[in-house]
């Protein structure tokens, strides 16, 4: 070590010393009143219920309309389906609904936030569990399948509608019609009714 940083280091060791020597112990307890801590926890829990509301109010505004698309192009896909009952003459239907099913669960899936309302959460991962669920089986070519999977879709959007109401007294809660059950694999897939 060279000379000048060796007197830097012992003048401030002596400092230190110095300074700890001259501290002073104060008598009574680290405790705050009662009712000042109640008032404070108050407000924080009023200010999580308005950051959770906040969320989930952006949440709903954003899933209502991409829901709407996902489902129209759905509903689009299906209809070609049972009229062509070939995805060969489907002319892109198939990709579009994928597309759609994709494109609004990239939407709604950064307003998925951990202050979200515990029961809006649940839904939506649902849901969007559903829409990956159904990507996946129109992107199989698994029609035999689709029903049963978009009942779930189904019933975890109109859940979502029915608790975003909640929060966006606007939005209508009217349950909507499931799609018909799924039957054996020569059945037509049902199409979804819209939000």
């Amino acid at each position: 070590m060279r000379p000048g940083r060796v007197m830097l280091a012992l003048a401030m060791s002596v400092g230190l010393a110095t300074s700890v020597v001259g501290c002073q112990t104060v008598d009574g307890t680290a405790s705050a009143p009662s009712d000042q801590v109640a008032a404070y926890r108050s407000e924080q829990s009023v200010a999580a219920a308005a950051r959770s509301r906040t969320q989930a109010i952006a949440l709903c505004e954003q899933a209502i309309p991409s829901m709407a698309a996902m489902v129209r192009e759905y509903n689009a896909f299906i209809a070609a389906l049972n009229k062509a009952q070939d995805y060969t003459k489907l002319h892109g239907l198939d990709t579009k609904a994928r597309e759609q099913l994709a494109l609004g669960a990239n939407e709604i899936r950064p307003k998925v936030t951990e202050e979200l309302p515990a029961d809006l959460a649940a839904s939506i991962r649902e849901f969007l569990s559903a829409g990956a669920s159904l990507n996946n089986l129109i992107g199989a070519r698994r029609s035999s399948e689709l029903n049963s999977v978009a009942q779930v879709w189904t019933r975890e959007r109109q859940t979502t509608i029915d608790v975003c109401a909640r929060y966006i007294p606007s939005v209508s809660s009217t349950p909507s019609a499931p799609p018909a059950s799924s039957g054996p694999a020569t059945s037509k897939p049902a199409p979804t009714a819209t939000p």
